[in-house]
């Protein structure tokens, strides 16, 4: 009977990693992973390009409070380090959704959000921009 337990944990624990392996023969693109929303480790990842005590840094504090609320898994990336190092740890992770908070974008009034499946780029305003993008990723597959 022992060993049936033991044949029945390891097809359970085969199967998981068959299933993890077609999902990342799936899902990686040359720019990196692109998980679907199912299976991704967070819903969106919000960057910071702002250094601390700056408008770009207060505004994404407040973002992130305000994503947080929606219900939704935010990763939020405010560390010190370049746009280009930022970026390419987003690609790794593959995120469904990517946010952008820099001074150009926030100056504008907006902010920018990658899809990162079919690499779409647009902007969200910043009134309402939680909800905005909370619905947003309800669309994704």
């Amino acid at each position: 009977m022992s060993s049936r337990m033991s044949d029945a944990k390891r097809s359970k624990s085969m199967s998981r990693r068959w299933v993890s392996r077609s999902n990342r023969r799936q899902v990686v693109l040359t720019a990196g992973i692109s998980w679907p929303r199912t299976v991704a480790p967070f819903d969106v990842e919000l960057v910071t390009l702002g250094k601390p005590g700056s408008e770009e840094r207060a505004f994404s504090d407040r973002l992130y409070q305000d994503l947080q609320a929606t219900g939704l898994q935010i990763l939020y990336d405010e560390r010190d380090a370049g746009p280009g190092e930022k970026f390419t740890d987003a690609e790794l992770l593959g995120v469904p959704l990517r946010l952008t908070v820099g001074r150009r974008t926030l100056g504008a009034g907006e902010i920018e959000v990658q899809v990162r499946r079919g690499r779409e780029s647009r902007t969200v305003g910043v009134e309402g921009a939680a909800e905005a993008v909370a619905e947003l990723w309800r669309g994704l597959p």
